[in-house]
């Protein structure tokens, strides 16, 4: 079990996850604390935006929900999809 982030470690924690996005097909939710993207640590939000600019889909994203640290895939087929 991992504790939430630090004020040593970086994070974006999204306020609004648009439904049907990569970002919710995922799993990502409001209130998650991103922590990495793209096996790089964040120091802010400017951060989040420059990988997503920056890094072809798929790519994995680590988050903080309460005291569990979970990797999601971002932009990857998930059960359902044709």
């Amino acid at each position: 079990m991992n504790p939430a982030p630090t004020t040593a470690q970086g994070f974006a924690a999204p306020t609004e996850v648009e439904e049907g996005s990569p970002a919710a097909r995922a799993g990502i939710r409001e209130g998650d604390l991103i922590v990495a993207a793209a096996d790089r640590p964040l120091a802010d939000v400017d951060d989040l935006h420059d990988i997503i600019a920056g890094t072809p889909l798929p790519f994995e994203v680590t988050i903080v929900r309460g005291t569990e640290e979970l990797t999601v895939n971002v932009g990857g087929r998930t059960p359902g999809d044709a």
